[in-house]
Formats: structure tokens, sequence, C-alpha cells
């Protein structure tokens, strides 16, 4: 049964998964890695399914309702039911993915109620709820079981055995609850006043634009004219949303993938301040600083510490 959708559903659209109603769970690119295009179009979109994935090289962006979210190799999305999402590939750097769609009311047979499993705790209901966790999940973040149990779940649907259902379920059940306790260590809540949604929708041009050419010089009038919008009435909405402004968001963009693109210590630091459009070394150190109150070299230095060499 497709969710109820929010009001910034009627800018996205909808396209539907159709699964095995006796196998629940697939991944269509087992064989062949899906790669998110650097140029996606102007559209968000949803399912009425679960979507896990697993980024297995490259970088981008991710758009999750209104959030503009980084990722790497190692990272993991979790996209519930009913949000809207679209992936972007960093165009220097190609991003591929296993994406995992679940249909959780029938894996878990939630709507029968003479079955009593011990997946039917409170928590498997935070995977059918627009309320639930949807984000990104970087590899540094991760506990250190959470990313294996994707790979042993991709394994299974590969092998598809006469044991794949509950061998599947089984790692579902734990992936749930390594994704729920990661939700509660960062405190994750959705806002009890959420943005308008239709205000999301007017300013969603924009944040679209923003992540397909952050690394580019973009202007104030530009982004406005593309909301078909005034320069004052479009601050006014962008900051309703984002509390920010505009040439604030569109800075932390760049010091988030800046991050990212630190972790996976592949790239000097002034390579990636070009890649994330900063001109000169000193600007992006500058920005650095000021968002995340270390500099590039400490930040690098402290993750390799904490994570090891092999930080992506």
């Amino acid at each position: 049964m497709q969710n109820t959708p929010p009001k910034i559903l009627d800018t996205a659209k909808y396209l539907p998964i159709l699964l095995d109603r006796h196998f629940p769970v697939h991944d269509p690119y087992l064989e062949h890695l899906h790669e998110p295009d650097p140029e996606p179009g102007q559209v968000l979109h949803y399912h009425d399914t679960l979507e896990l994935g697993l980024c297995r090289e490259g970088s981008g962006l991710f758009i999750i309702q209104h959030q503009t979210l980084p990722f790497g190799p190692g990272d993991l999305s979790v996209i519930i039911p009913g949000v809207p999402h679209i992936a972007r590939s960093n165009r220097q750097d190609i991003s591929r993915w296993h994406f995992i769609d679940i249909d959780v009311n029938q894996l878990f047979m939630l709507e029968n109620p003479d079955i009593r499993l011990i997946e039917q705790q409170a928590f498997i209901l935070r995977f059918t709820r627009p309320a639930g966790f949807s984000g990104i999940i970087s590899r540094s973040r991760q506990s250190p079981r959470m990313a294996g149990l994707v790979m042993q779940l991709i394994q299974e649907l590969k092998d598809r055995d006469a044991y794949a259902l509950p061998a599947v379920r089984a790692i579902i059940s734990l992936l749930f609850v390594e994704i729920v306790r990661y939700a509660d260590r960062i405190q994750y809540n959705m806002p009890i006043n959420r943005p308008d949604q239709k205000t999301v929708a007017e300013i969603m041009p924009a944040i679209l634009y923003i992540s397909r050419h952050y690394d580019q010089e973009l202007t104030i009038p530009d982004l406005a004219g593309r909301c078909r919008m005034s320069v004052s009435a479009f601050r006014r909405r962008f900051h309703q949303v984002f509390a920010l402004s505009p040439a604030d968001y569109l800075y932390q963009v760049r010091i988030r993938m800046a991050k990212t693109l630190l972790r996976q210590n592949q790239l000097s630091i002034t390579e990636i301040a070009g890649q994330v459009g900063y001109p000169t070394l000193s600007s992006f150190n500058r920005h650095f600083r000021k968002y995340v109150d270390q500099s590039p070299t400490e930040y690098q230095r402290a993750q390799i510490a904490l994570f090891g060499q092999d930080i992506r």
C-alpha cells in the first residue's frame, strides 16, 4: 500500500518498485553497479518501498527531502518509503552503487496479526513511516557491523538458495537494529516544526542547481531567478527552510563535500579545494575553519587517527 505523500511530493515523481511478494527484497544492480548521473533531472523521485544503498566507489551528493548530503566509498544511504530523493555523482569521480529495495511490510508480515515474529518490534515500524531515519551514514560513523551486514545481504541476494529468505530476513533485522542504534546515537528526530513543504518545493530548483554546480561561481540573483522569485523573496524563503542564508548553505555544501574527500585521503588539499569550488587555498582554509573549527589538515589527521589510513 503506497504511503500518503507529503506536499513536497506534488513536485516529485513516483517510481513504482515491483517486488516478488514471496521474496520482497531485490538489488537490480548485482551484476552492474548503478552510476548516478552527474547531471540528474530537475525532479526528485520516491518509492513505496525502503531503499538501502551502498556506495562502492566514487563520490557525490544525495538530496534527501531538502537535505544535501555528500557521500563517498563505503557510505550507506537509507531512504524511508515516500521520501523524495535523488543522487548525483561528482563529475570528476563517478560513483557506483548497490541499491536494495525492500517491502518491509511484506518481508516481516507486519499486516498479519497472527504472526508473532521477534522482528515485529517497534523499531521495525521506524522503517515504514516517513518520520523514520532517512539519510547518509558515512563509513567513519558506522558501527563495525553495519557495512558487513550489507555485504552479507548482497551475497545472499546473489546466491539466492533455498535458505535465502530467512537469511535475508535475519540480516535485515540486524541491520535495522544497527541503523536505529545509529539514529539514537546521533539523536535523530524529525523536527517538531518541519519546514513548510510548499516553501521547500518553491526553492527546490535552487537546491538542485547548487547540488550540480556547487564547485562553480554562483550568484544569488541567478538562484532566485531559477525559482522565479525576487532576490528578497528567495532569501526569505531559503531562511525559512534552512535557517541559513543561500550563501552560507552553499558554503556548507562545499565544506561537507570537502570533508568527504578528505576522509578518502586520495587527493591533495589543494586539489580538494579546487574540486569543491574554491579558487584559492587560503579561502578554502578560511571557510573550512569557520564551519569545522579545524584546518583541513587537522581534520584529515584526526580522521586518520580515529579510523586508520583507510578512512573512506
